[in-house]
């Protein structure tokens, strides 16, 4: 233990003496670990923000359907209606974990106003219900557009791709025909309560209409049913255990969904953000491990005589070894160190001050607040003090297999 003690004490000295190589390596792996964390750190406000948009815009924590739905969703999804009336409501708010539960009634139509007509798909919604689960959905509608009312005086809102194609304007009537449960065409009347902002949650249905729910359930004679609960919880990491308890609480009738299952392109685009991060990831370190490399190797050829010298007096091999590998630890340890508490640093105030970042498509853009967990810091830090010490073994290993009379001899 004395002698490792000497080797790092003697590490150290070294390190301090040259101190124009010690702090070219220390800005380069500082700056290597600064810029990773800063990454790690804005991919964790972007994730945050996309699974905000997902879960609170669209599709809630989990959703509800009777069993068969999600099979047949797109063949004839009116006939897993169930019955959505306070009771069952009652009993979904009764299982642990679920703060907010909201009725849907989804349905295909067709939009007639005028001599227009043209398809589109509906959801009722509850108008007060549904802003508890996917409260994003409030900041998704243009200034001043609502879902109000219910059968008889409705208030819709639609994409402006059928806001644009239809000519509509607020205040507007529209008029819906759509199949019920056996294939009856009804009609109903939805006044214009606005619009929705052009939004890429909503990009995959580009004619979509909001209606009230009790408007879509007397259009598609669904009364009190719904076609979906949408459920919202406190922690969306714990939806597979929240699903776990409604499918237990419910019976077999019945299916549940995390909004992971339902949202497969938002996890396919977590995934790609990941595999991204990584790839950079990569590219640092394969950087600052060449610096590193590129650095002992220098202090390695610059103190020939010196390491001769120790061989000489009788220092053994392996102590070389480990002296040049200690330094490289060192190093690696202090500007990690450094480039770790720079980069915190820096996320906390982008985090702060915010990012603005404006997705294709959309009229306003997303404040992305960085975070980085210190588990993360610590990983990066260790990580780059133990690549760092890797880096320098090929160095210490040359250094170790001289002959003293071939390091006295070095110019």
């Amino acid at each position: 233990m004395r002698g490792v003690w000497q080797l790092v004490r003697i590490a150290l000295r070294n390190v301090v003496r040259n101190r124009r190589r010690s702090a070219i390596t220390l800005v380069a792996l500082g700056m290597a670990v600064c810029v990773l964390v800063f990454l790690r750190g804005a991919v964790n406000g972007l994730q945050a923000v996309l699974k905000e948009r997902v879960i609170y815009g669209q599709t809630g924590v989990v959703q509800i359907h009777k069993r068969g739905f999600i099979a047949n969703v797109k063949k004839s999804p009116l006939h897993f209606g169930f019955p959505a009336g306070p009771a069952m409501l009652a009993k979904v708010r009764a299982v642990e974990g679920v703060q907010a539960v909201t009725p849907r009634v989804a349905f295909a139509t067709m939009v007639s106003v005028k001599d227009t007509t043209l398809f589109a798909l509906g959801l009722g919604i509850d108008p007060v219900l549904e802003y508890d689960v996917c409260p994003q959905r409030r900041n998704d509608l243009s200034p001043g557009s609502t879902v109000s009312g219910g059968a008889a005086d409705g208030l819709g809102v639609t994409t402006p791709e059928l806001r644009d194609q239809l000519a509509l304007k607020r205040g507007d009537e529209l008029t819906l025909l759509a199949p019920d449960f056996d294939g009856t065409l009804n009609g109903g009347l939805v006044g214009v309560g606005g619009f929705l902002a052009d939004n890429p949650a909503f990009s995959a249905d580009k004619k979509l209409i909001f209606v009230p729910l009790a408007a879509a359930q007397a259009l598609v004679r669904l009364d009190e049913q719904a076609t979906e609960l949408a459920v919202r919880s406190a922690d969306p990491d714990a939806a597979d255990a929240l699903k776990q308890r409604l499918e237990a609480a419910l019976g077999p009738g019945f299916e549940v969904h995390t909004w992971r299952e339902l949202a497969k392109f938002a996890v396919d685009a977590l995934s790609t953000q990941e595999k991204a991060l990584g790839f950079v990831t990569g590219i640092f370190a394969l950087v600052a491990l060449f610096g590193i490399l590129n650095t002992m190797l220098m202090i390695v050829l610059a103190r020939t005589k010196e390491i001769g010298t120790m061989m000489a007096v009788g220092v053994r091999r392996r102590s070389i070894l480990g002296l040049v590998v200690s330094e490289a630890a060192i190093l690696g340890g202090l500007g990690a160190i450094l480039g770790g508490a720079l980069g915190v640093c820096a996320v906390l105030l982008a985090a702060k001050v915010g990012l603005s970042i404006k997705p294709p498509g959309a009229t306003l853009p997303d404040i992305v607040r960085p975070f980085v967990s210190l588990a993360f810091v610590a990983r990066a830090v260790i990580g780059a003090m133990i690549g760092a010490a890797i880096a320098a073994v090929y160095p210490a290993y040359r250094a170790s297999r001289m002959t003293p009379i071939e390091a006295l001899g070095a110019l």
